[in-house]
């Protein structure tokens, strides 16, 4: 979960941070970045038991997290990755953002 709003920089000297690239009139996202570097609140990797899980093609499935959000935070990114375990060796899969306004 990253942090859109308020603009915020975790580090004063993180170049990349995206309040300080809108500040100096720069694209959020760089050359090396597709996407902005917003701050990161919190993060949930999940080791499923047993081993990968499967889903077949046309199957949906919903996963709930439970994150703390700071007070005066209004707007956040969520951002989901589900890694192709049939695919070996490469790190392919499938991902999706969200944004949520509080």
């Amino acid at each position: 979960m990253q942090q859109v709003l308020p603009l915020a920089c975790p580090a004063a000297g993180d170049l990349e941070c995206p309040q300080r690239r809108i500040a100096d009139g720069l694209p959020i996202a760089t050359a090396t970045n597709t996407q902005a570097l917003w701050p990161m609140l919190a993060r949930k990797e999940v080791a499923w038991p047993g081993g990968d899980h499967f889903m077949e093609p046309g199957e949906t499935e919903t996963m709930a997290f439970d994150f703390l959000v700071p007070v005066g935070t209004k707007v956040v990114t969520l951002l989901s990755y589900f890694r192709n375990a049939t695919v070996r060796g490469q790190d392919v899969g499938w991902s999706s953002t969200t944004v949520h306004e509080f």
